[in-house]
């Protein structure tokens, strides 16, 4: 019989516990594959511990290292097949191929791509696409839009926020059914 841990065991858990459900709930909803990536900094020995056993030959969501300073990580865990979904729209093609992305290739290619531009010295914001923000919102931020800013929630949202608050929601929810199938104890 399973039970879930009541909030105070869980903040008696070892700290090594605490990370490793706080790193599986940020990137849940893209393991889930309802949002096509995200992008977190981990400590260097928790990327030695989850790396090999998650992520190393793991196809559908691999893990990439962005940039490894002192004894953290940056990197991005992708959804190949929801990411793929976003990549091969008409709309997000023509945006990127404007930003240098390569026209009709293959994920990893992009995600070369964003990762070369990521360790360049200005900010690749055309990572909202990647992070399944809407284009009209990653728009909005790098001001190729007249939209106004709406509200700030996850991201900054322009215009009408229907579309971009449900994505948030969905999100969010994909988040907390992981959290609560990691909260649960046999």
């Amino acid at each position: 019989m399973s039970e879930q841990l009541s909030l105070k065991e869980y903040r008696k858990a070892p700290k090594k516990y605490y990370q490793k459900v706080n790193f599986f709930k940020r990137i849940a909803a893209t393991v889930g594959g309802v949002k096509p990536a995200e992008i977190l900094m981990i400590g260097e020995c928790e990327y030695q511990e989850l790396y090999p056993k998650y992520f190393r030959d793991n196809q559908s969501t691999p893990m990439v290292t962005i940039k490894q300073c002192c004894a953290k990580r940056q990197v991005l865990i992708y959804h190949r097949e929801c990411l793929s979904k976003i990549l091969n729209r008409k709309c997000t093609q023509l945006f990127l191929v404007s930003r240098g992305y390569p026209k009709d290739a293959a994920v990893e290619c992009y995600i070369d791509h964003l990762v070369r531009r990521l360790r360049g010295r200005s900010f690749p914001h055309e990572i909202g696409v990647f992070l399944g923000y809407p284009l009209k919102d990653v728009f909005g931020y790098m001001g190729l839009t007249s939209l106004p800013h709406t509200k700030t929630k996850g991201w900054c949202m322009y215009g009408d926020t229907s579309e971009s608050e449900k994505l948030h929601t969905e999100y969010r929810c994909a988040r907390q059914r992981m959290c609560e199938k990691l909260c649960m104890v046999n």
